[in-house]
This record gives structure tokens, sequence and C-alpha cells, in this order.
């Protein structure tokens, strides 16, 4: 295929939330040497001549040289490999390359890489991460080969997450200088050189191949300057098509004219080849995949729910409780008993929006900064428009935080029924740029306060909610399934994962649905943990800068009280492990 071919086919997979790409050392270029200078800087590290005696400079050449330089680096001092390694990516650079900060400019829920370098990082920081970015606040957690963050890695697949970077053979915060301050693992130790270590992790990690062998059936993989020409990766995924026959969804690459025979990847990896004649073709077919997926697409636009509703086939006829739409604010119907609902912060008795409804808003007769006629609790309301709300998603101390999201919900509708109001039209509240937790936690704390409201205070009552979203971090992971919006309005319980942090470093992660006025004393008995001795954290947190909490003081406490929701984790450490648990960087990317 051409580009303009292949190009309906990335996007449609893009907008299933099955697109994820699989870069090397090609998306690095020229920030990072080429793989061959990379391997020439580790010989000469190394004392060995260049070519280490091979004749020719071909693919599996260039593996055995890095093999047997990265075998003489290690054997002579390991502890200075990763410096010997981070050094060789090249000196250090303020900017990422072109074609990096191209694929940087789309929101992607999981990235693989065989590099060990922080381009990509770097340019998805500076574009969605902190006051300066332009884009929004888009958290992005680095993961490796252990056991823990295979399953990260695995769960990903399937419940929502912050974006996750699976460096598959190690990571270093090199070349690019990265001054978003956001803590990162060390994964030096997972970093594999040449065709040996590369055969010992596959053939030695079992939960490892599994979790790629996961990603490898159920995602198409996006080939971005990536070795397909190494051996190493085609028998890794030949074994996957051994085991489970061919995947449903073909990949896709993006590879320089001559590198690979497209005929054979496509029949034999199910890998459709797009070739260019440049490597400045890259980055221009890049911003074509984000303008097309910007403007015209075929795309889901509307998601609709009945709360207690009769199968198909009985005479009731079907309705919508619940209707998300993926698209801007719009004003309310009032003929039609519609209230229009806003998200506002406020200021000394004046109310602020963001942005994004100014102009919705000022064409109803309400000004940005201005008081409204009254606030009763978390809602303003309006004298000259009767038919908007703003809530005000506050506590005590007017501290955006996540437990107000489901009591200021049901507010809300008791207030619309009360009004004869028979549709809201809102936007997600206490989400937006200044809230400390992401935004899909208050998404699915609102739509479990409208399903209980629904069921148990109001049964059968007729208002309907119209969510208008305009978030990518939301409304993909609506059509990608991630989301269990059917979960979230028939249940009370909370789904969450529970990690315990062992003195060795190796976590236990279980998974949990519990009734949300459970005490934690209960749930800490069930895990055998002591009262004494270890901290407790919810991540992401509730609200900005809380710390972690003794267990002791929390055993009284419910799960609402601690802040955990649908989707988070709490985090148990013992409280004598140096570097004791901190708030994670989805929450110091937010606050």
């Amino acid at each position: 295929m051409n580009f303009g071919e292949l190009l309906p086919h990335l996007v449609a997979a893009y907008e299933r939330g099955r697109l994820v790409p699989f870069i090397g050392s090609g998306l690095s270029m020229p920030v990072c040497p080429s793989w061959k200078a990379f391997v020439e800087a580790l010989e000469l590290a190394v004392g060995a001549p260049a070519g280490g005696g091979e004749p020719k400079n071909d693919s599996e050449a260039l593996i055995r040289r890095a093999n047997l330089a990265s075998r003489a680096l290690r054997l002579r001092d390991p502890t200075e490999f990763a410096e010997v390694v981070k050094a060789a990516l090249g000196p250090d650079r303020s900017d990422p390359p072109e074609q990096t900060v191209a694929l940087a400019r789309l929101w992607w829920p999981l990235v693989m890489t065989t590099n060990y370098d922080n381009c990509f990082v770097t340019a998805q920081r500076r574009l969605w991460f902190g006051r300066h970015a332009k884009n929004g606040e888009r958290p992005l957690e680095i993961v490796g080969r252990s056991p823990f963050d295979c399953q990260r890695v695995l769960a990903s697949l399937t419940s929502p997450s912050d974006s996750l970077l699976w460096a598959v053979q190690g990571y270093l915060r090199a070349p690019c200088r990265d001054r978003s301050g956001v803590a990162e693992p060390d994964l030096s130790r997972e970093l594999v050189i040449g065709h040996q270590e590369y055969r010992t992790v596959t053939n030695r990690e079992v939960h490892f191949r599994r979790t790629f062998a996961e990603v490898y059936r159920t995602r198409s993989l996006f080939f971005l300057g990536s070795g397909l020409s190494e051996h190493y990766l085609l028998d890794l995924f030949g074994e996957v098509l051994e085991m489970y026959g061919p995947s449903t969804r073909p990949n896709y690459a993006l590879v320089h004219k001559g590198e690979v025979e497209p005929e054979f990847m496509l029949a034999r990896f199910h890998t459709v080849v797009c070739e260019y004649d440049e490597h400045s073709d890259l980055p221009q077919w890049l911003d074509q995949l984000r303008e097309r997926l910007e403007t015209n697409a075929s795309r889901p636009t509307r998601w609709s729910f009945a709360i207690d509703a009769p199968d198909v086939g009985h005479a009731e006829e079907p309705h919508e409780d619940l209707v998300i739409v993926r698209a801007p604010l719009r004003a309310p119907v009032d003929e039609q008993g519609e209230c229009l609902v806003i998200s506002a912060g406020e200021r000394d008795g004046n109310v602020f929006f963001s942005p994004d409804v100014h102009d919705l808003l000022f064409t109803l007769g309400i000004r940005n900064g201005h008081p409204p006629s009254s606030i009763d609790g978390p809602l303003a309301k309006f004298d000259w428009s009767p038919n908007v709300v703003a809530v005000l998603a506050r506590d005590a101390g007017n501290k955006h935080d996540l437990r107000n999201v489901f009591p200021v919900g049901e507010q809300l509708f008791e207030h619309a029924a009360n009004a004869n109001r028979r549709r809201l039209v809102m936007q997600l509240p206490a989400a937006g740029r200044n809230a400390p937790f992401p935004e899909r936690l208050a998404f699915a704390q609102l739509l479990r306060a409208f399903g209980y409201w629904k069921r148990v205070i109001r049964p059968r009552h007729e208002l309907a909610l119209e969510l208008r979203i305009w978030q990518p971090a939301i409304y993909r992971e609506l059509a990608s399934g991630r989301m269990d919006v059917l979960e979230l309005l028939s249940s009370e319980a909370l789904r969450f994962w529970v990690d315990i942090e062992r003195e060795d470093g190796t976590v236990e992660r279980r998974l949990f649905n519990e009734a949300p006025w459970g005490e934690l004393r209960a749930l800490l008995q069930r895990l055998e943990l002591p009262d004494t001795g270890w901290t407790i954290a919810v991540i992401p947190a509730p609200r900005a800068h809380q710390k972690p909490l003794a267990i002791a003081e929390v055993l009284g406490k419910s799960l609402i009280d601690l802040g955990v929701v649908p989707g988070c984790t709490i985090s148990v450490r013992r409280s004598t492990v140096p570097g004791s648990i901190t708030t994670s960087s989805s929450d110091d990317s937010t606050s």
C-alpha cells in the first residue's frame, strides 16, 4: 500500500483504541546515533576494533558485534555498563527529533519501544504535561519487563489507565533534557544489547513473553523506525503466531524502502508495509494521520444507555437515560425541559468557567467572573438564565477533591427533578487543567452517582442526562471499550487494585470489587497486613498534595473516605523502606 491507501486503516484502528506504536532507533535519529554508530561507540568504549572482525555491516553482523561489546563491558565493570550505554546515545540535547514530536502530538494509551533513549518521553511531556503544555494534561508512565510492570501492561488493555511507555529493552534518561521533574523508574538493569541477551530475555522471562503475546494478539502494532529485519524480533512474533494463530487485526509498518520484503512481512507476520523514500517523509505522514483524526474520519460519536430497560421483544418502548456525546456543549432547549449544567470555579463570590464554554455562555448572557444570583451549596444559579446551573465541585476549603463528585451529582439530579427538568445537558464536572486527578475518574464518579440516583433515590424517574465530552482521555476510553459504563451505572461496588510492595521490591497485585462503605480494617485483614509498620496511599490521589498515611490512621475509615473510586490503586508499602511512598507521577502531572 501507499500511505494514502493505508491512512484509513490507521485511522480506524486508532479510533477503536487498537493502534499501538512500536518504535525503534529510526524514530530517535539524528538526536541519537544509528544502530551501527551506537554499536561502534560500544566497541570504542571497550577498546575493541571497529567491526569486531566482522566482514559485513549487515543487521546480523551488527547484532553479533553488539553482543561481543556488551559482554566485554559487563565483564569489565557491570556497575559502569549503564553509563557507557548512556554515553553511546550521544551528547545531551534540548529537543527530540521531528518525527518523535509528530508521534507525540497524538494521545496513545500504550507505546512500545526497543529504544533506550528518552526522546519520546520528552516530546510527550512537553506537549501534554505541565503548566505550559498546549494540549492538556496527559500523564505518561514508563514500565519495563518486571512481572509487576507486565501486569500493568496487561491491565491497561482492558481498563482505563495513564498512558504507558513499555520499554522492552531497558530505559535511560538520556539524551534529551526532560525538565518535567517527574520521577522515573530505574530500568538500567533491564538493558539488553546483542543477540545472546535478547534470547535470554525472551526465553527466561515467561511473564514478558506472555504479555508481549497478548499485546500482539489484541492490538495492531504500528512499527516506526523498528528493526523488523532483526531475527530475534521476528522469532518472537513467529512464536505468538504459532501459539495463537493469525490475529484478526493486521499490523502496520512505515519503513525505509528496501529495509524489508513487504510481501514476506504480510504473508508471514500479517504486517502491512508502507515504504518511504526519505526519512523526512515519516513526520509528514504522522502529521497527516493526526490531521485526519482531528478533521474528517469515521468514528463513534454517541453512546446511549438505559438504566432500567426491558429486553428486546417486550412491549415497552426502550428509552435513553444516559447519552454521551463526543462534542462541545450546546445551548439548552427550554421548550423541551432541558437545563444546561456547566463546571465552574468560585472565588470571592464570583464564578469562573473554562475557556471552552465562554462563547456559549456569552450567548446566554453569562459573563466569566460575575457573581451568580445565588449559590446553594455546590450549585450556582442565574436569574437571567434560569435553565443554566453551574456546578462547584468543591469542599469546605474550596479545593478540588474527587470525593465531591458523587454527592454533588446526587444534589444536582435532585435539584433538576424538583425543578421539573426532563434532561440535563452538561459537561464533566471537577475536571480540567486544575483538577488534581485524571478526568476519567471524575467521569466514573458522575456515572456512578447518576446510576445510584436513578436506581435507588428516584427509581424510574424520567430525568435523562446528556453528557457532552471533548476530552480524548474519555471518549477514546469509550471507543476502545476500556471504560465499563454499564458496570458504573448498574453497581455500587468499587473495582480497584491493591499493590503491596515488599522490602525486596517485589509487588503483589490484587483486584477487588468492594462496597464503598466497607472499612479499610476488613480489607487489610483479608490481605493479612498488620496494623503498624506500613503506609497506605490512593493512586491517583483524590486531591492535590495528599501524602501517604500510616495504616493505623485509616483503619476505621471507609473506602470512599480514603478516596477510592473505580480504576484507582491502593498502594501499600513498609514505612521503613527508603524513599517511602509518595504521590505518583499521575498526581504530580495534574497538580
